[in-house]
């Protein structure tokens, strides 16, 4: 089966580390419920581990987690319908990198939606308050490390450039390293904006970048090899440095 890329990483903090793994690790799966808001209207939602396996990274978890749609009727605003599909996350453990970090794929809804669900849960064990997954992003004043290590750079999105004809701008190509463009708008600090994202190229295929810590790709990966190739992947942006957690990353937004 092939399929695309979206995930985020977050780092599993001492503090919710044991709450989280007892929960990855059990073999009965308690339901979480919390809620959300659309509009004024709260809406009770539904967070439940499916099963999980071992594999060579540490632990696939496969879960159900509620949705909201909004069904179009006629003559009428649309409606609220709760559906209930599945998703799957990585916890990495036992390795030389990563080791108690979580991978959440989905898009921003889904990673917001097992986030609360999950800091609900650990807050109901704990009684304390805080955030039960610290989410990694990329250090983009390594750009000069980062295109190094993944040459050819195929895309990149700079916000606030410094030039008074442009606010924000996207250039597409190959090798836009060695361009002009990019000595300007990304690396020098008299003109350069706000690194948005990158497209990086791994092998023969591009992954997107974005500085709140996203990560996707549109094109097609096989799901059998997933774990394994987002962790070489990150392993080599640890290996140059340019991942960081909240913890250590001031003024990152």
């Amino acid at each position: 089966m092939r399929y695309h890329l979206a995930f985020r990483l977050y780092k599993i903090p001492p503090q919710s580390l044991p709450t989280l793994k007892n929960y990855f690790e059990s073999t009965t799966f308690k339901p979480i419920l919390f809620n959300t808001f659309q509009g004024k209207r709260k809406i009770n939602l539904h967070f439940e581990i499916k099963k999980t396996s071992e594999n060579d990274y540490g632990r696939k978890i496969e879960l159900y987690l509620d949705r909201i749609i909004f069904v179009p009727k006629k003559d009428e605003e649309k409606s609220p319908l709760k559906i209930t599909p599945t998703y799957s996350m990585q916890l990495f453990c036992g390795q030389e990198y990563f080791d108690n970090y979580l991978i959440i794929f989905g898009n921003k809804g889904i990673d917001f939606s097992i986030r609360k669900a999950l800091t609900k849960y650990v807050e109901s064990v704990t009684h304390t308050s805080f955030d039960s997954l610290i989410t990694v992003r990329p250090d983009f004043d390594k750009l000069t490390d980062l295109v190094n290590e993944f040459p050819n750079l195929q895309k990149f999105c700079v916000k606030d450039v410094g030039d008074d004809q442009i606010d924000d701008m996207v250039l597409r190509g190959n090798t836009l390293e060695k361009t002009p463009n990019f000595d300007r708008y990304a690396l020098n600090d008299q003109t350069k904006g706000d690194m948005n994202f990158v497209g990086l190229s791994n092998n023969n295929k591009i992954i997107f970048m974005g500085r709140d810590g996203s990560f996707y790709s549109r094109e097609s990966y096989d799901k059998t090899n997933v774990a394994e190739l987002i962790y070489n992947f990150l392993s080599r942006l640890e290996e140059i440095k340019v991942l960081k957690t909240n913890e250590n990353l001031e003024n990152f937004s």
